[in-house]
């Protein structure tokens, strides 16, 4: 008669699991090696023992012996069973076993030889709390999530996982303490949402926590500016609206707000006022007579196209729009307001947190009776909100 035994590799709970079984089915099948039976007081593991036998042999006997400290071993276990195969619950450690055969007039056959198997701890994960609660993506920099929790292991797999079903795995992992484990993302492969936080540990089901988000702190970002402003006459006959061909005199404050989401462009709003002063100009052809203390102030509205770069800390800004000029007297040729079209390019820079500086340029087109342009080159200081 001949037969082959095979062994496994089996794990058993090594620490109470009370809480993570109570939700499970009663009995949940993990792979073929083991599984947890749930229908006690408490879980218990269970390893299976298989063979192959002889279709001769009407039942098997199956010893099952642990090694004890001095090497000698004890026997734990002795069954009988007409199965290929047995369900043990062992303790942590390193045992042996054969199988016996019983022959079809009830005699025992040569048993196989003794196949020694180790029977490993298996450490339930658990979380108990996690800091922070969400990223926010707003700003670049590290991400970092800290879990405190029970059994938290260096095999411990650990990632993110979205109800879409997007996982996200950490580029590092430090293990602190069984109790502590602290988690780093690429910032740049992260994506808003809601996610569960997976922990698997081997030969164990894993365990999800949810209550993770990736998010946006605000949809907006808002940039409050103030500017220097000269004026060039860049178009038109510049003679007719101003004796020099540049002046230093000009002012301006905008707000500015641009989607903070992440993206290739981001679009978003100006309203920017300015003030200039005439004393610099003799006559706007347009514009009543300059000088003797007179201004003109404009207001605008500019559609902004914002490309950033090297993680939001500079960025080019493209802007278009429109806008009303109007001098102190408040009158243009009768009319209130003289119109214009904008173009403008600039680039920012942030020099610390949330403080920037900005240089750039907008040419504006006057529509008038003799229509002309203003290139107005700008220099700003500001802040993001």
């Amino acid at each position: 008669m001949s037969y082959m035994v095979s062994n496994s590799l089996f794990i058993r709970r090594g620490i109470a699991i009370f809480f993570l079984f109570s939700v499970m089915p009663f009995l949940y099948a993990q792979d073929e090696n083991y599984f947890f039976d749930t229908s006690g007081a408490s879980p218990r593991f269970f390893q299976r023992l298989s063979w192959t036998g002889n279709e001769h042999a009407i039942d098997y006997e199956v010893i099952i012996e642990r090694r004890e400290r001095g090497g000698e071993y004890t026997e734990v276990l002795r069954e009988r069973t007409e199965e290929l195969l047995i369900n043990v619950s062992l303790a942590a450690g390193d045992y042996r076993y054969r199988v016996v055969p019983l022959n079809l007039l009830g005699q025992n056959a040569e048993g196989s030889e003794w196949k020694a198997f180790e029977v490993k701890a298996a450490y339930i994960p658990s979380i108990v709390k996690f800091n922070p609660v969400v990223f926010f993506l707003d700003r670049y920099g590290v991400k970092e999530l800290e879990i405190i929790g029970n059994n938290l292991l260096e095999e411990s797999e650990i990632y993110l996982q979205k109800t879409t079903g997007l996982s996200i795995y950490p580029i590092e992992k430090t293990v602190i303490s069984k109790e502590r484990v602290k988690l780093t993302f690429d910032d740049l492969k992260l994506v808003s949402g809601e996610y569960e936080i997976h922990v698997k540990n081997p030969g164990v089901p894993e365990i999800t926590t949810g209550g993770f988000s990736i998010a946006y702190r605000k949809p907006l970002d808002i940039f409050l500016k103030i500017s220097w402003i000269p004026v060039v006459p860049v178009l038109g006959e510049t003679k007719i609206f101003m004796d020099q061909h540049f002046s230093i005199g000009g002012m301006g404050l905008s707000f500015e707000v641009i989607s903070s989401a992440r993206s290739s462009f981001n679009g978003g709003l100006e309203l920017a006022v300015s003030v200039f002063s005439m004393d610099a100009m003799s006559t706007f052809k347009d514009f009543s007579d300059g000088g003797n203390g007179d201004f003109c102030a404009e207001f605008d509205l500019n559609f902004a196209f914002q490309k950033q770069f090297m993680y939001k800390k500079m960025s080019v800004t493209v802007r278009l729009g429109v806008g009303g000029t109007m001098n102190n007297d408040g009158l243009i040729n009768d009319d209130a307001i003289l119109f214009h079209f904008n173009f403008g390019l600039s680039y920012l820079y942030f020099l610390y947190k949330s403080f920037f500086v900005e240089a750039g340029a907008n040419f504006s087109y006057y529509y008038s009776q003799d229509s002309f342009g203003l290139l107005r080159p700008r220099l700003s200081v500001g802040w993001i909100f």
